[in-house]
């Protein structure tokens, strides 16, 4: 660091001395004089790797005696030892690894600790770190007010991230209670896992639970990821009505589940680093065959498969930036740090209301089939029987019950067949109903699905149109 430097509350983009450690385990003062560092390897050392990564950054010398704070937002790397050393001596030692035993010496705020430097003196501070996942090291060095500032700012992010994800969960478990849906429960448990993970890849586990859990989780993250995947590609195929509307698709299902289950053992047996591009390659093919999915039956009609692709199109843009980022493959800043977290929300946001369309689209689904024929599509029996008494565009003065009558139908189903001969009456059943379109005195009857029917299919023979007593329109 220059001379003069007080803190910022930027990222350190520049890159620091990386030094490779051998087989052997080194200590800090041994690292300081035996180490090549440079430059060069800083990018290798922020990616995947199995291999063990020493960093180094000098202070320049001080008049007075000045306080900094290094703050890291990666919390994932499993051994992570920071080292204060004084005159070329260590005077600080902290251990902050996701697989190392340690506990915030004050409030949780991620990791951080204080640097202090004294007049007189030469300081640098020494990383050492290794670890299965991302060995990415997004640095800050600040004043200690900067330090207030930023910790207040992400309570206040983590507070309201928190907040929306739980009540979100709390809602639609509450709704999974009551009407128990299958689609819910998948979406429940995809909503629990991408919570825990969220806790442990943005930071606020440990504000939350206890450090050795949020440790645990850690160890595990490439497994949630995998059970996200498994649960959010059940949630589709229920959200969508799979079996139902594409049953040719339905019955790969097991043997996705197959995938899936060798997928969540891999991840449990195999290094994070080994891995990574694997969970990788299946993400992206659970994300394409959903989209796919989705568009499909979208094209059908069903329209909560809009919000449905409007999700996944904010988690994938997310969960791509994020993977970018870790794998140093994008600059880590605040806009890239919180993309996952907020289109994660978005997302479960929006999966929520299309949940809500989805319930509201069956019920009316459901009356439309009621109340009209499945062949023609125009108002049937039930809705003359049962309905019509409660449609508000009927006038109050008296109206005039039409009645046609289609003949030759009982000699159709004699020579074609019942089901052809119902087709065809259902055909000209329909030209009537278009034909009466440009006619100003028909009622017209609103159906469930907020489409007109001009007039009523009685039955295979027999169709109704009701005009009022003096000639009026109504729509």
């Amino acid at each position: 660091m220059s001379s003069g430097f007080t803190g910022t509350t930027d990222y350190l983009h520049e890159p620091l001395f990386t030094a490779l450690e051998g087989s052997e385990r080194l200590a800090a003062e041994d690292a300081l004089v035996s180490l090549e560092f440079d430059t060069t390897l800083f990018h290798q050392a922020s990616d995947l790797s199995a291999q063990t990564y020493w960093h180094k950054i000098e202070f320049a010398p001080v008049d007075t005696s000045t306080e900094l704070i290094l703050r890291l937002s990666n919390i994932m790397i499993d051994e992570l030892d920071f080292y204060l050393i004084e005159n070329g001596e260590v005077v600080r030692h902290w251990v902050r690894g996701d697989t190392q035993p340690w506990s915030p010496d004050a409030a949780y705020a991620s990791i951080w600790f204080p640097v202090e430097l004294q007049p007189g003196s030469t300081h640098q501070v020494l990383i050492r770190k290794a670890s299965e996942g991302p060995l990415l090291l997004p640095l800050r060095l600040m004043s200690p007010q900067q330090f207030e500032q930023l910790t207040e700012t992400s309570f206040k992010i983590w507070a309201a991230a928190a907040g929306a994800l739980l009540i979100l969960l709390i809602h639609n478990t509450v709704t999974f209670l009551l009407f128990r849906y299958p689609a819910y429960g998948f979406y429940i448990l995809f909503h629990s896992l991408v919570f825990l993970s969220l806790g442990v890849t943005q930071g606020f586990g440990p504000w939350l639970w206890p450090m050795a859990f949020n440790q645990f989780l850690g160890s595990i993250i490439l497994t949630l990821y995998t059970l996200s995947a498994w649960s959010i590609f059940h949630f589709s195929l229920q959200f969508l009505q799979i079996r139902t509307r594409l049953p040719s698709w339905w019955r790969y299902r097991r043997l996705a589940d197959l995938v899936f289950a060798s997928a969540v053992l891999v991840s449990l047996v195999v290094p994070e680093y080994a891995y990574a591009t694997p969970f990788s390659v299946l993400q992206g093919v659970v994300s394409i065959y959903c989209l796919y999915l989705g568009f499909k039956i979208l094209r059908t009609g069903f329209s909560p498969a809009t919000l449905f692709l409007v999700a996944w199109s904010f988690f994938i843009v997310g969960a791509a930036i994020g993977g970018m980022v870790f794998r140093n493959q994008l600059p880590f800043n605040t806009l890239t740090e919180h993309a996952l977290l907020i289109s994660t929300v978005i997302e479960l946001l929006c999966f929520s209301f299309s949940l809500t369309q989805r319930t509201q689209y069956l019920e009316t689904e459901k009356n439309q089939k009621l109340l009209t024929s499945p062949v023609s599509g125009l108002a049937n029996r039930n809705y003359f029987i049962n309905h019509l008494h409660r449609q508000h565009a009927l006038p109050n003065d008296k109206v005039h019950l039409v009645l046609i009558q289609l003949s030759g139908i009982t000699e159709l189903s004699e020579a074609v067949g019942p089901e052809s001969a119902e087709k065809a009456s259902a055909t000209l059943a329909q030209r009537i109903n278009q034909a009466l379109e440009s006619e100003p005195h028909i009622i017209r009857h609103r159906l469930p699905n907020l489409s007109h029917a001009n007039v009523i299919d009685m039955d295979q023979e027999n169709l109704g149109s009701f005009q009022p007593s003096c000639p009026k329109y109504y729509a």
